[in-house]
């Protein structure tokens, strides 16, 4: 129990220490997200280790990670309206199909002619760089009051994507599992995880309708919609969903099913359960990527093709994709700048790799994603940014929108 109070004590005091160094790396015109990170990275067990080693690997741990990636689906979900999503639905699934598919190709080209993996594990390499962390985009887009056209595309795109790559990665996972290992995997088990998912997500959003609807305190309103993510989350991990398409899906239904006045005040008091959320999650993330990867120039090496050739597809699949639909020229030039960012998902799925990839291939896989994921994350969080200001979209919400 006295473990337990130590261990709660420690990611309260690591929680507060990335705030405050955000805080500090805004100040210089920096984006906050880049604290957050960094802060996980330096007192986690890779770096200073200053808090307990196996902290990072305990049950505690690994709950709170999950649970905030369900927080980081909701933000998402909270955050798209379908009255616009009927009427870019083409247009984003298009340009989300291109920008998922091009990476997917040129890394598993680029694993297999330049790396020399063989066929197998280089697609399960292109499927990992399918999907895109929505972490830092939602972070920039917190932090700088981003609205208009790349703004808005950009949220369902990315749920999209984080969809297509579950789908892709179970299909090549199972194929992979069973010959590597001969274990029994059928190419049906990402399809049902998907829709237990969205089932626990829409049921979430349906209930949490009626809890909230008559809520009209920000401070209860905020605690209560805790409450059932909480809740929403335990039983998605109790029927193995995908909690961040769970968590989609929750705050989708749940946001859409309000009246107006009630979607200002629920926007209001998920400014702040977002912003606190994905701080949370990002500092998490970041106690988990080992620094010292990057400092063996082979794992630098690889991790650099892979940065280039994920980097490269996106910018190119969602260029592609906007131009197939004639997007409007903000989403065209800079859609696949602020798509970069993958440390979350692509951690997720080279762990689940790495249990039945044969044992070198899935010490190179472990090395290299967590290396380009120590890298890519701090390019992402320039990129991200660079793009919102190239497009015309810094402060350009309302408070009520932001």
């Amino acid at each position: 129990m006295m473990l337990l109070i130590i261990d709660l004590v420690l990611l309260g005091a690591i929680v507060v220490v990335g705030y405050l160094a955000g805080e500090l790396i805004g100040k210089v015109k920096l984006p906050k997200v880049l604290g957050y990170l960094v802060v996980g990275m330096v007192v986690g067990p890779y770096a200073l280790n200053l808090v307990r080693p196996d902290i990072f690997s305990t049950n505690l741990f690994e709950w709170a990670l999950l649970i905030s990636i369900g927080f980081v689906g909701y933000s998402i979900g909270s955050s798209i309206h379908v009255e616009e999503l009927k009427t870019a639905g083409t247009q984003m699934t298009v340009i989300g199909l291109v920008q998922g598919f091009t990476p997917f190709l040129l890394v598993t080209l680029g694993m297999y002619l330049i790396l020399g993996f063989d066929l197998i594990t280089s697609l399960v390499i292109g499927a990992i760089a399918l999907a895109t962390a929505p972490v830092v985009a939602l972070s920039i887009i917190q932090e700088y009051k981003t609205d208009g056209p790349l703004t808005r595309i950009l949220l369902p795109i990315v749920a999209l994507d984080d969809v297509l790559a579950v789908v892709v990665f179970g299909i090549i996972a199972a194929f992979a599992g069973t010959y590597y290992s001969g274990e029994e995997m059928t190419l049906v088990d990402p399809f049902i995880e998907i829709f237990v998912s969205i089932g626990v997500g829409a049921l979430a959003g349906w209930w949490g309708y009626f809890l909230l609807k008559r809520i009209n305190s920000s401070g209860l309103l905020i605690l209560v919609t805790i409450l059932i993510i909480l809740v929403t989350m335990a039983l998605g991990i109790a029927l193995h969903a995908e909690l961040l398409i769970t968590g989609i899906v929750f705050g989708l239904v749940l946001f859409n099913m309000l009246d107006e006045p009630q979607r200002e005040l629920f926007q209001a008091a998920n400014a702040k359960l977002i912003g606190a959320s994905l701080i949370f999650f990002l500092i998490l993330i970041g106690g988990t990527l080992d620094i010292t990867a990057i400092l063996s120039l082979a794992a630098l090496g690889m991790a650099l093709v892979y940065i280039i050739l994920r980097g490269g597809g996106k910018i190119l699949g969602a260029w592609l994709g906007a131009t197939i639909t004639k997007a409007e020229p903000p989403v065209r030039k800079y859609l696949g700048f602020t798509l970069l960012a993958a440390a979350g998902v692509s951690l997720s799925f080279a762990g689940i790799a790495t249990t039945f990839l044969p044992d070198d291939m899935a010490s190179q896989l472990g090395i290299m994603i967590g290396a380009a994921a120590l890298i890519n994350e701090i390019i992402a969080a320039f990129t991200t940014q660079w793009g919102f200001k190239q497009a015309g979209e810094m402060y350009q919400a309302s408070d009520d929108t932001a």
